[in-house]
């Protein structure tokens, strides 16, 4: 579904952003839209924050994705499920990452 591609990437961009914080105390969205208190910036942060549990709700036990969701990463041939999140991101590969397609 769209929506649990676009959830991903506001969690990645997000990963980034605290990734930047933590590494150069550097907070990227912030100095996109001029600083932390602007109301761009507050709208992205609301909307990483909603796409993170989101994500964190479709899971099932385990770290499985819930019974029903279209969010799956499957473990293919290559290591990891890093190759399958690009595979997801640009669309599913033959291996068939996004289910009901």
């Amino acid at each position: 579904m769209v929506i649990d591609i676009i959830a991903l990437v506001l969690v990645i961009i997000g990963a980034l952003n605290w990734g930047s914080i933590g590494i150069f105390s550097f907070d990227l969205v912030s100095w996109i839209c001029g600083g932390s208190g602007t109301l761009a910036a507050r709208i992205i942060y609301v909307l990483v924050a909603l796409a993170g549990m989101y994500l964190a709700a479709l899971q099932g036990e385990r770290g499985r994705p819930a019974r029903g969701s279209s969010f799956r990463l499957r473990r293919g041939k290559r290591r990891g499920y890093v190759p399958r999140l690009f595979s997801l991101l640009t669309g599913g590969g033959e291996d068939g990452t996004i289910s009901g397609r």
